[in-house]
This record gives structure tokens, C-alpha cells and sequence, in this order.
């Protein structure tokens, strides 16, 4: 990744259907070579590329996450 690197951010809380990220054209941004951050992201599990790092965050409290990241 490059000066030039974009950032794309989806969240797809509010998706009824896989159908509405084709309708986007998120093969476009998910495929473009640079980050994409998504929320929600079992709302349409199908359309994931075939290697991603998930990132988990778990309130410990108030002022504490923790963060995993895994590979998949």
C-alpha cells in the first residue's frame, strides 16, 4: 500500500439481503487492492473475498477493548 491508499468503511447493519452489496458494486472496493473495514460482516458472509483478517473487539470495561485478529 502506497501514499495513494484509500480506505473504504461499510456497514451493513441495516442490509435486508446479500443482494443490496451487489446492487453497490462491492466487488469494486473489496477487490481494489486497498482496506476495506466492514461491519456486520455475517450479513453477507457469501460475498467475502476467500482471505480477509477479521478483527474482534470485546469490551472489558468502561475504558478497555480487546482487540483479536485472525487470519482467515
Amino acid at each position: 500500500m502506497g501514499a495513494n491508499c484509500k480506505i473504504y468503511h461499510f456497514d451493513f447493519y441495516r442490509l435486508k439481503k446479500q443482494e443490496e452489496a451487489l446492487d453497490m458494486g462491492y466487488e469494486e472496493y473489496f477487490y481494489s487492492g486497498n482496506y476495506c473495514f466492514i461491519e456486520w460482516p455475517e450479513k453477507i458472509a457469501d460475498l467475502l473475498p476467500d482471505h480477509y483478517t477479521r478483527v474482534e473487539i470485546k469490551v472489558l470495561t468502561d475504558t478497555e477493548r480487546q482487540l483479536t485478529f485472525k487470519k482467515i
